[in-house]
């Protein structure tokens, strides 16, 4: 369980419509419209803390609210929301208010040397954090892939549960990543906006830690629970060619609200309906076969 440090004093809070913007000193740039408030980190721009009608979505049990740049296949860098940045002191970002975002930029020897400008902004009228990023190749020519991770525990410190209720939806091309607390009904969808987005839960895993696991998470196929609750992490990324001097603009949004909590089908079901399905196929084909040879006979 980890335990954040936090100071309580507030340097500046400015209002800007309905949105709340406080400088937390040293620690984290805030954005608030009442019902939802994300904590944007001052030294690595990753999610610090996202406060949901009250409850802490990220940080209870094992923190992952990361953020990953990746060049090529091999190189890897990840901003994870204990703070660590593992770029080193050349890619320790700046972490600005522009208008009513934050705005995070720097540049990484990733893949030769890429710099980068992010923003993160609360929707007007919605609890919606939409997070749009924008990478620029200053190096050789070769793929980048930039990729978010979250673990919701949204009902963990209230009622004790590290499980959600997690389905993929499909709407059109667009896929999206449910979670919804099994106690509360507290709930994150998480979606691509523009760019060609990979979004998918991680089977076995609450987060994506290297290059392998990154690589992994492009080259498999979505998984999806379908309904199964359980302690599971969120991946959302690309994967895209850019040559010397190209860059690429990608955002997607975090939707919050309260849902109607579902009957969740049990961990492990998803396997056990997947084998019966194919036990009754097995059973069809061979009826088949069985008819086709007493016909012949």
């Amino acid at each position: 369980m980890a335990i954040k440090q936090r100071f309580s004093f507030i340097a500046g809070l400015i209002t800007l419509g309905t949105t709340f913007v406080s400088l937390l000193p040293g620690q984290a740039v805030t954005l608030s419209n009442g019902s939802l408030s994300v904590d944007i980190r001052e030294d690595n721009g990753a999610i610090d803390t996202v406060l949901f009608n009250g409850q802490d979505f990220f940080n209870p049990g094992f923190p992952v609210s990361n953020w990953i740049l990746q060049g090529s296949t091999e190189s890897f860098g990840i901003n994870d929301t204990d703070g660590g940045n593992s770029f080193g002191s050349l890619g320790i970002p700046s972490v600005q208010l522009s208008g009513n975002k934050v705005t995070v930029t720097g540049s990484y020897p990733v893949g030769g040397f890429v710099s980068f400008e992010r923003s993160y902004e609360l929707l007007s009228g919605q609890n919606t954090l939409r997070t749009t990023t924008t990478i620029t190749n200053g190096g050789y020519d070769q793929s980048f892939s930039l990729a978010d991770v979250f673990d919701p525990d949204q009902d963990a410190n209230t009622f004790g549960n590290f499980n959600t209720v997690n389905t993929l939806q499909t709407s059109g091309s667009q896929v999206s990543a449910v979670a919804i607390g099994p106690n509360s009904g507290n709930t994150v969808t998480i979606r691509g906006v523009t760019g060609n987005f990979q979004t998918s839960f991680l089977p076995g895993s609450l987060d994506i830690s290297n290059s392998d696991a990154l690589n992994s998470f492009f080259q498999n196929a979505p998984y999806n629970p379908n309904g199964a609750s359980e302690d599971i992490g969120i991946g959302i990324g690309i994967r895209q060619f850019l040559a010397n001097g190209q860059s690429t603009t990608v955002s997607f949004d975090q939707d919050y609200d309260v849902k109607p909590i579902p009957n969740p089908v049990p961990e492990g079901d998803n396997v056990a309906i997947w084998s019966l399905a194919n036990v009754l196929l097995i059973g069809v084909l061979w009826n088949r076969r069985f008819s086709k040879r007493s016909q012949v006979s």
